[in-house]
């Protein structure tokens, strides 16, 4: 007899958990542990109805004994594991020879979580939250954490990125035009870049195989008819999507990380935001991050600036939250 145990996420250690169980269940170990042990307590109920008279007890013990043991545990059953996040476990979600009892409490109790939480979420949950029972535990914080660490996909647009960075952004940290810490309490660092551009230095613009060198405010112009960032939004947002929630199909669930940024954002900062701004941001400053090292000095620059900024960044957020 089959029986399915339902999850959300950790399908694949409920299935070496299962496998586990099956491989102790069946060796001979196991089976000649168990008659030890009922033969030790064969022996205890012995002493005791020869010292007390107590046959009924016994005769209750024994019963129970060869009911549980015979019904509960030799039988074997086939558990089939369906983790609703996680489909790639399909053709090794299927475990022989698990004991029954283990089997059955399995199934039934994982049928009533997964209904109970489909019930809850039902009544309390808003249209906009990212539900448990669909995309598992604290779905807004792994989008909001993958939004924080999403990078330019692109390889030519990443070369003249790194390019920009070096020749339109180090050399004005530099002559101190501005400082990290200004740009680090920009909401929008890609429009303080531009509005900053340097008219006297310019950078490399990579396209296929074709190189060409513009001034930095008149090359972000063209960067910016491009719709660069706009494309590469669209595809690290899908990016995520895909490696967070692999049980959606292509075209399912195109709001997710909309939905699930905004519900970690609004919380946290009781203000909104657009995903696709904050993955516009992420880029420029993981790409800032990238090239710092690769420019001599301004990297210990950055490093202790970026510290000094981290700092009073964490106790800002405790300070909300205490709030």
């Amino acid at each position: 007899m089959d029986y399915t145990v339902y999850t959300i996420g950790g399908g694949e250690f409920l299935i070496n958990i299962f496998k586990g169980l099956s491989a102790l269940s069946g060796h001979k170990a196991y089976l000649s542990m168990a008659k030890v042990a009922i033969l030790f307590g064969l022996l205890w109920i012995l002493f005791e109805v020869t010292f007390t008279g107590m046959f009924k007890r016994g005769i209750q013990w024994f019963f129970t004994m060869f009911l549980m043991f015979n019904i509960l545990f030799v039988p074997k059953v086939t558990v089939i594991v369906e983790d609703k996040l996680n489909p790639n476990i399909a053709g090794r979600n299927i475990i022989q020879g698990v004991p029954f009892a283990l089997g059955v409490v399995g199934h039934f109790t994982s049928i009533i979580g997964d209904k109970a939480t489909e019930l809850m979420e039902t009544a309390f949950g808003s249209g906009n939250d990212l539900p448990y029972n669909k995309y598992g535990m604290i779905a807004p914080i792994n989008v909001a954490d993958s939004v924080t660490r999403a990078k330019i996909t692109n390889t030519d647009f990443a070369k003249t990125m790194r390019h920009f960075m070096h020749q339109c952004v180090f050399y004005d940290l530099v002559f101190k035009r501005y400082s990290i810490e200004d740009m680090a309490e920009q909401e929008d660092l890609w429009q303080f870049l531009s509005s900053n551009a340097s008219k006297s230095r310019a950078f490399t613009i990579h396209d296929g195989n074709s190189a060409n060198i513009e001034f930095c405010n008149e090359g972000i112009i063209k960067l910016q008819q491009a719709n660069y960032w706009k494309k590469e939004s669209i595809k690290v947002k899908e990016l995520i999507k895909q490696r967070l929630y692999p049980h959606l199909n292509k075209h399912a669930g195109d709001d997710i990380i909309t939905n699930g940024w905004n519900t970690w954002h609004g919380q946290l900062h009781s203000i909104g935001g657009d995903a696709e701004k904050a993955i516009q941001q992420a880029m420029v400053i993981n790409a800032f991050k990238d090239s710092a090292g690769s420019f001599g000095g301004i990297g210990n620059i950055y490093a202790q600036a970026r510290s000094d900024v981290q700092t009073r960044m964490t106790y800002d957020i405790i300070r909300k939250q205490a709030q």
